[in-house]
């Protein structure tokens, strides 16, 4: 399935709004298109803040739990300043693949770090991942 030709030169969209950007990875997502959702991934910009936070996403729908983690590395490497959403999926993807110490780690740093105040979704996470 190639989706986002299809939909940027028969409809006028333009791939690079962040919306639409998303929307297509979100898709590719979905159907655990993998590769697509990568190749488009990587035609946006790289340092562009919602795209890494819907490939965050994108991990932990298709269950690549290390990738997930490794790409929130990434966006902290390159100076963005996670949100609770991007913690609750690095939550769950440590959470879903037994990555506990890491877990931990991400939730003391969403605190103490970056001020985000835990809700209900982050102890649940924690709770899953514990139990």
């Amino acid at each position: 399935m190639q989706l986002d030709p299809w939909i940027c030169r028969k409809r006028g969209f333009n791939a690079f709004d962040i919306r639409i950007a998303n929307s297509i990875i979100d898709a590719y997502s979905k159907c655990g298109c993998v590769v697509s959702a990568l190749r488009f991934f990587e035609d946006i910009s790289a340092e562009e803040e919602c795209g890494i936070m819907e490939i965050n996403l994108f991990w932990v729908c298709n269950g690549m739990w290390k990738e997930a983690v490794e790409n929130f590395e990434r966006m902290e490497k390159i100076g963005l300043r996670p949100n609770r959403v991007t913690f609750l999926s690095v939550l769950n993807a440590c959470s879903h693949g037994g990555l506990f110490d890491g877990g931990l780690r991400f939730f003391d740093e969403m605190v103490n770090k970056h001020g985000v105040s835990p809700d209900i979704e982050h102890y649940g996470c924690l709770v899953d991942m514990l139990g």
